[in-house]
């Protein structure tokens, strides 16, 4: 039945994969998944979506990295006219969600990793917020070496690298495509 998933030789059945196998279910035979969060509340990427993935893939062992750059910056009115609460805001229910999971039941290892575009208005919000706001998650920014080079904000991204709040990832391109990592720090 389940041995029947990986009847190629070149797949190890080792680890993860090996338990999984034997206890389908038990932790999830990947480490780090990515959710590309669109800014809605409700669809099918929207953020209440992303809740119930990032929940599901903690709970089965596996990383997250939730991707928060399409979400509007605080503040900021949309054509309905309601008022964004930014991606720092929805930041605080992944770290909660992630305590509330690892405290409430058997320890799985997943990890949450958020991630904004240096360019995004509310970076330096994403930056500054204090470890003990988004105590439970990993923040990460991603770059290209022209924002780098752009970005009034070399300061206070350095600080975070320093303070270990802040991890650096580049952004890449694939038949022009945009590659969204899956580092799960």
């Amino acid at each position: 039945m389940l041995n029947d998933l990986f009847p190629h030789p070149l797949v190890a059945r080792t680890g993860r994969i090996q338990q999984w196998i034997k206890e389908p279910e038990g932790r999830l035979p990947v480490s780090c998944t990515v959710f590309v969060v669109e800014d809605s509340i409700e669809g099918e990427n929207g953020i209440e979506a992303s809740w119930r993935f990032v929940s599901h893939a903690l709970r089965f062992g596996a990383g997250v990295a939730v991707h928060l750059s399409k979400i509007r910056p605080n503040g900021h009115t949309n054509e309905k006219g309601l008022v964004a609460s930014g991606p720092v805001s929805f930041g605080k229910v992944y770290s909660a969600l992630n305590e509330t999971l690892r405290r409430g039941g058997v320890y799985k290892n997943g990890a949450c990793v958020l991630h904004l575009d240096l360019d995004h208005d509310d970076i330096l919000e994403y930056i500054t917020t204090p470890r003990e706001e988004l105590a439970w998650v990993k923040r990460c920014v991603d770059l290209t070496p022209e924002m780098w080079e752009n970005t009034p904000h070399k300061e206070a991204l350095l600080h975070g690298i320093k303070s270990g709040d802040i991890w650096l990832n580049k952004i890449k391109y694939q038949y022009g495509k945009r590659i969204y990592s899956n580092v799960c720090l």
